[in-house]
C-alpha cells in the first residue's frame, strides 16, 4: 500500500522532529562513531545535500 501525504510546513517540521527523535533512539545502542556517521548521512538525506540523497 502506498500512501502519499501532503504536509504543510508545520506538519513537515513536526514530522522531521519526530523522525529525528526516533533516529536518536534507534542509534543509541551503537558506538559513538557509528552513531555520528549514520546521523550525518541521515541529515544529508533529509536536506538533499548530495547527489545520492537527491537520488534516494
Amino acid at each position: 500500500m502506498l500512501a502519499i501525504l501532503f504536509l504543510d510546513e508545520v506538519g513537515r517540521t513536526e514530522a522531521h522532529d519526530k523522525e529525528k527523535h526516533s533516529m536518536i533512539q534507534l542509534l543509541s545502542i551503537l558506538p559513538e562513531d557509528q552513531k555520528n556517521e549514520i546521523m550525518i548521512l541521515w541529515e544529508e538525506f533529509e536536506s538533499y545535500k548530495s547527489e545520492e540523497a537527491i537520488f534516494v
